[in-house]
């Protein structure tokens, strides 16, 4: 039998040509905030994240992961400091590789950016280097089990750098180095002859003056092999020499002070198309401010939100009513005048073509939705955002209100994180005084122990209510269910990357009219046959039908035509005629208008980010699965009369189970063997 001609799904993802390219690079001191949770849901913390196409973020201590981005992070092997995580918008990962080094401090990603760009591959380079003083780097020197563990980190930034510059790579580093250069370039003043002809990389990049502002005027000893490795590489600082940060500003703030340590560095190259850099403000989630570099480079990005926009809202499902008179409601809209007369209509129409069969279809799966809509609401549908909208790449939107998070954080906590906020703009453009200082540093820690007071307060009360008995608030037990986030999340590319996925594996083409006919002209054909097949060719009657849809289960889930199975058992004799009438044409004319089917994926095991590792629940629609049911009897009385099964058959035979070989098989182990201390022979055979 044939089915409509389907074809191939093709989704077209909007994308807008940007002139620019940001990238941001943070020190986020940790991907969790304490009782809070993770960072990356506070939406405040998400915006600054999202900002940009490209993210570089050091001090993760753990793996992250970003909504509409592909991340690739680097922890340290048995260590909970440290940690790095490149991000880079789906729109614009598609050609983009990691690149492994054998340094856990460094990491590197290459982005093919197309012909349009100025730049066609870019490398960008993470980097966090702990304090001299930290507790890892003690460990580190005091440990001895590999030669990569003697040298520095920036030993192996020079190497793994040098192997990208002279492969002709386009380099962005960026980074927490704990180094303090204060306005310097570098300190290789002698001796320039002999190491350019020892090594051409060697040349210093600022030659002779100190073309660089920065508030921060002290240098550190690992400062100085900073200004030496960027030397080597012919690298340039962007801190403090660039627009957008003419004045060199202060990187990380803490109460001890203030120092410029985050650095973005580039080659000349690369620092002709810069744009601007800038350092953000201080905010509460680390003592690190944010910087975001901007180049000229032209790139196509594809939001979320327009993926969203442009696709339909699944439909809403009826709910069928839990009331006893529920078919007797739908038996008596069936009898209005104007249904009864559509129903009619359609019960005498013919069909000619296939086209006619799926029009007839339509006619039917309509009739049933006017007669549903006037007996049982439909299902709550699923909220999506709608309204204006802001993303964080230049369109506007309407700025939502802070919502609690959680089921603790009140109003009370909402007042304190907001003026928490104002304090750590203040202090973080004015961090040498003293005042805003101590006023920062002490709402702060009201703040946290504000935090942790009211979630131990609420799960303490959750808890005693438990034990006591008393009523319990469930609008409280299903926001328990939400303090803990998965660490991993779907987007709308991957539901796009999932939609193309099972379209492919299942969108399989129909067989040729050509293959068809061959197979046909190869069936041996004679009188007896002709006979028999005459049980299946021979229209369907109304009680096929109605003995078809008696044995239907209640509350079936149903597909994208929305039809019930309820909705079958409380028709009428002149709707159940227009059903006959058309699944007697899709006989006739071999066309079964039910090709799609509703897929859910359940995931298995592995990468919840790969297609492969889901199985696929695919939901047809039931007017589609009560015409298969009838072919299905009939097949199986066709094979009944033509080849019988054997009484030792229970394979895939009505009201048999395996329990009936399991019985058959202990009773004669007990009569022969047990009883009679006789041999039993038994052949398993299991046939394909």
């Amino acid at each position: 039998m044939d089915s409509p001609k389907t074809t191939d799904v093709l989704i077209r993802l909007p994308s807008h040509n940007r002139e620019t390219l940001k990238i941001l690079s943070w020190n986020i001191h940790d991907a969790s905030n304490g009782k809070e949770g993770r960072k990356i849901d506070d939406t405040e913390f998400a915006a600054i994240v999202t900002s940009c196409p490209i993210f570089c973020l050091q001090e993760t201590k753990s793996k992250i992961f970003v909504p509409d981005y592909k991340c690739f992070n680097a922890n340290r092997p048995n260590s909970r400091s440290g940690g790095l995580c490149i991000g880079v918008h789906r729109s614009i990962a598609k050609d983009i590789k990691e690149i492994t080094s054998n340094c856990s401090d460094i990491q590197s990603v290459r982005i093919k950016l197309g012909s349009e760009s100025a730049v066609d591959e870019l490398i960008i380079i993470n980097l966090y280097d702990s304090p001299e003083h930290s507790s890892y780097k003690k460990r580190l020197k005091s440990s001895k089990s590999t030669s990569d563990d003697d040298a520095s980190t920036l030993d192996n930034l020079l190497d793994f750098t040098m192997n990208s510059i002279q492969n002709g790579r386009k380099v962005i580093l960026a980074g927490d180095f704990n180094a303090r250069t204060a306005t310097l370039n570098n300190t290789i003043e002698e001796d320039t002859e002999a190491l350019s002809a020892a090594n051409p990389f060697s040349q210093r990049s600022h030659p002779c003056l100190n073309d660089r502002s920065s508030k921060d005027q002290m240098v550190n000893p690992r400062g100085k092999l900073l200004l030496d490795f960027l030397a080597c590489a012919n690298l340039t600082i962007l801190n403090g020499s660039v627009l957008g940060d003419s004045l060199g500003e202060f990187t990380s703030v803490n109460y001890g002070g203030a120092s410029v340590v985050d650095y973005v560095a580039v080659g000349a190259d690369i620092k002709a198309i810069v744009k601007s850099f800038r350092v953000l403000d201080l905010n509460k989630f680390s003592d690190h401010k944010p910087s975001v570099t901007t180049l000229s480079l032209r790139h196509n990005i594809t939001l979320s939100e327009e993926i969203l926009r442009d696709l339909e809202d699944a439909p809403r499902k009826y709910k069928w009513p839990c009331e006893d008179n529920a078919e007797l409601k739908f038996l008596l809209a069936m009898g209005d005048p104007s249904i009864k007369e559509k129903t009619e209509t359609l019960a005498t129409s013919s069909c000619k073509t296939p086209q006619d069969v799926l029009n007839l279809n339509n006619q039917i799966v309509e009739l049933y939705h006017q007669v549903a809509e006037q007996v049982m609401p439909r299902k709550n549908a699923s909220s999506r955002q709608k309204g204006p909208r802001h993303n964080k790449y230049g369109s506007t939107k309407k700025k939502s209100r802070i919502k609690p998070k959680m089921a603790w954080f009140d109003s009370e906590c909402i007042r304190l994180k907001r003026t928490l906020n104002i304090l750590a703009k203040k202090y973080g453009r004015s961090p040498l005084d003293k005042l805003l200082r101590d006023s920062y540093y002490d709402t702060r820690r009201q703040y946290r122990k504000m935090i942790r007071h009211k979630r131990s307060e609420f799960f303490e009360k959750l808890c005693k209510d438990i034990e006591t008995g008393n009523n319990i608030c469930w609008k409280s037990f299903k926001a328990l269910k939400n303090t803990k986030s998965p660490a991993t999340s779907l987007d709308a590319f991957d539901m796009i990357n999932f939609c193309k996925f099972f379209s492919e594996l299942y969108g399989k083409k129909n067989i040729k009219d050509s293959k068809i006919a061959e197979l046909q002209s190869k069936m041996q054909k004679n009188n007896i046959c002709d006979d028999l097949t005459k049980l299946l060719d021979q229209d369907i009657k109304m009680e096929e039908l109605c003995a078809c849809i008696k044995a239907t289960k209640k509350g079936k889930a149903v597909s994208e035509d929305l039809i019930s199975n309820e909705f079958f058992k409380a028709s009428t004799r002149s709707m159940l005629k227009a059903v006959l009438n058309l699944f007697n044409h899709c006989l006739s004319l071999s066309i079964y208008p039910w090709t799609s089917s509703v897929v859910t994926p359940l995931h298995k095991k592995g990468d919840i980010y790969d297609p492969n590792n889901y199985r696929a629940i695919a939901v047809a629609s039931n007017l589609g699965k009560l015409f298969a049911s009838i072919l299905l009897k009939r097949l199986i009385s066709f094979r009944d009369q033509c080849d019988p099964d054997t009484a030792n058959q229970l394979g895939f035979c009505k009201d048999a189970q395996t329990a009936d070989h399991i019985f058959t098989l202990s009773t004669c182990v007990e009569k022969y063997v047990t009883k009679k201390r006789q041999r039993l022979y038994t052949c398993f055979v299991d046939l394909l």
